[in-house]
């Protein structure tokens, strides 16, 4: 979290207001995309696979609950965590960039309470 006041002049009086906004390292995006609510969860594969250093893939998930995406390299270590929070129903959009990554072939893991799907990636740098 970032915060930071904002000292600008109204002209009559000071403005003082504190703003916040989270930040992140940068390594991924997700946005939720304008559909129909799912009926059911899924994980496409990411694309383009092979990949340098940006891919991207899509997930679906039809109730609101604790979603959590996370990398995996071979030895099964979790290497980075890209989503671990409460989502709605919906369709959501994501762009990973590995570039801090050694090349290989990594997996990708989508897990609720109710569902976990595992798919595999491969980087090439």
């Amino acid at each position: 979290m970032v915060a930071w006041v904002d000292g600008r002049s109204s002209g009559k009086e000071p403005l003082s207001n504190i703003w916040g906004n989270w930040v992140n390292d940068n390594t991924v995006d997700v946005r939720e995309l304008p559909a129909p609510l799912p009926r059911e969860y899924m994980l496409t594969q990411n694309f383009p696979n092979p990949f340098n250093p940006t891919t991207e893939f899509r997930f679906t998930i039809p109730n609101t609950e604790a979603v959590k995406i996370a990398i995996y390299n071979t030895l099964g270590q979790q290497v980075e965590t890209l989503i671990d929070e409460v989502m709605h129903a919906g369709t959501y959009h994501v762009m990973f960039d590995a570039s801090a990554l050694a090349s290989g072939v990594y997996f990708y893991r989508l897990e609720t309470p109710s569902f976990q799907s595992v798919k595999k990636m491969q980087l090439i740098k």
